[in-house]
């Protein structure tokens, strides 16, 4: 942990071990993991017994304060109403890295959202468990996430073609702001059919950690592609193609794997469709 973070963190932990109301406490993120690095921030969590979770919410702030003199903000969200978990994100001056970021999660043992999401398979991240929430999960093998689902799946491959309709009109039109939008949307949508394809037991969380693990280097600058030169609508358009027939072999693997029939009828006709749009578009036979 970068020496900025050490001392106030550790003040916080230290409270909170000796607090009745906190069960558990986990370190998320890259904090000691082998991608822990100079520029690693911290990320808290602690787990408390459900008649303690409102009497902390002023406590906590107070100990933050307390622990970060330097404090440039400080959030508690939700705001206000009465909620089974808290996140508390602030900023930090350091003399060492100039600014620091924190996030500390707060949730009640008996939240649903708990069991199998915040817990990952390196008991090194775990700080410290007085009743086992944590070790009991570790020992079960459970990953941060529930297995893929694959329910969604058919809907999941529609909404990329769907999407695809609306990237050629943004094309044609000369939108960079509405292209961008719908980009976006294309990445996510081809990242949940990557998803389908993991691997039975990888842990699957945020996704922008895990398709470093999942895909390899080429595959990873093919994803750019989506968010490559968006400012360039000709750029975007030529890139299209290439994205799309790789899309379409994915999406055949995932369905393959999930048993889901692929809607190869509706593939073929998006893919015709938006060469023969960009075509005109290009040939100056449609509006810019």
């Amino acid at each position: 942990m970068n020496k900025a973070y050490e001392q106030g963190h550790n003040k916080i932990v230290q409270a909170l071990r000796d607090d009745s109301r906190i069960l558990s406490a986990y370190s998320g993120g890259t904090t000691n993991t082998e991608t822990e690095d100079e520029y690693s921030d911290v990320d808290s969590f602690f787990v408390a017994n459900d008649e303690g979770m409102e009497s902390l919410r002023p406590d906590i702030t107070r100990l933050i304060e307390q622990s970060f003199p330097r404090l440039l903000m400080l959030a508690c969200y939700p705001p206000g109403a009465p909620a089974d978990n808290f996140a508390y994100h602030f900023l930090f001056e350091s003399d060492e890295i100039g600014i620091g970021k924190y996030d500390l999660r707060l949730t009640q043992a008996s939240n649903p959202f708990l069991r199998g999401t915040y817990v990952e398979t390196m008991r090194k991240q775990v700080i410290f468990d007085k009743t086992g929430i944590f070790g009991q999960q570790l020992d079960e093998n459970q990953s941060r996430l529930p297995a893929y689902d694959p329910s969604a799946l058919r809907l999941t491959v529609e909404r990329y073609w769907q999407a695809v309709v609306m990237q050629a009109k943004f094309i044609m039109r000369r939108d960079p702001f509405k292209l961008e939008y719908v980009q976006n949307g294309l990445l996510q949508v081809h990242i949940e059919i990557l998803r389908a394809l993991c691997p039975d037991g990888m842990v699957w969380d945020w996704w922008a950690r895990r398709i470093r693990e999942f895909l390899p280097e080429e595959r990873q600058r093919e994803l750019l592609l989506y968010l490559d030169g968006l400012s360039d609508v000709d750029k975007v358009g030529a890139a299209a193609g290439p994205l799309m027939k790789q899309f379409d072999n994915d999406a055949r693997r995932a369905c393959r794997k999930w048993g889901v029939d692929y809607p190869q009828n509706l593939a073929a006709a998006v893919m015709s469709y938006f060469g023969d749009r960009i075509a005109a578009s290009q040939s100056g036979k449609c509006r810019e």
